[in-house]
């Protein structure tokens, strides 16, 4: 077989073979398939880790101590037993921004009252310290002692610790 033949024989096995790849029912095929798969993975769903978390889960129980400490600071005189005021139940969580303090919210009970207090409690939770009421009802609860607001801790009750307690309290 001549060079000619050859490029003759090579020209048309090309030929072929381009119309077969560009035939309009490859495309279409082709098409198809590329479609199929587009709606296979539109339809699976996206896997993205679904991390769900407690915002109570920083939250421990309030310890005996401290809520004996917030009883004796309750009423005008902050006198234990004063108005028959208790700190019934309640949560701690650890300051991020005060060293050695934690946030105490409790349920104040007693004399017709029912309501939920916050306070910045320093020292360990075995031997609680000074103590700075945080929250309105604290501030109103025990106005013997400072308004966090108003020392040099500068709380509020819209810090963060003070919202979550908020967040998570459960009647007792």
């Amino acid at each position: 077989m001549s060079n000619n033949a050859k490029f003759v024989v090579l020209v048309l096995v090309l030929i072929f073979a381009t119309n077969f790849i560009c035939s309009p029912e490859t495309e279409e095929a082709d098409l198809a398939v590329d479609q199929s798969e587009e709606q296979a993975i539109a339809a699976e769903p996206e896997e993205s880790p679904v991390v769900e978390t407690d915002p109570c889960s920083d939250l421990l129980a309030a310890h005996p101590a401290q809520l004996e400490h917030i009883t004796s600071l309750l009423g005008p005189e902050g006198r234990v037993g004063q108005a028959g005021l208790r700190a019934e139940s309640g949560w701690r969580i650890k300051s991020k921004s005060h060293g050695n303090a934690w946030y105490v919210g409790a349920w104040i009970t007693g004399a017709a009252e029912r309501q939920f207090g916050v306070w910045l409690v320093s020292q360990d939770p075995t031997s609680p310290g000074m103590t700075n009421s945080v929250s309105l009802a604290a501030e109103r609860l025990s106005p013997v002692i400072p308004k966090g607001r108003s020392t040099r801790y500068d709380t509020s009750p819209d810090d963060e610790e003070s919202l979550q307690l908020e967040r998570c309290a459960v009647a007792p």
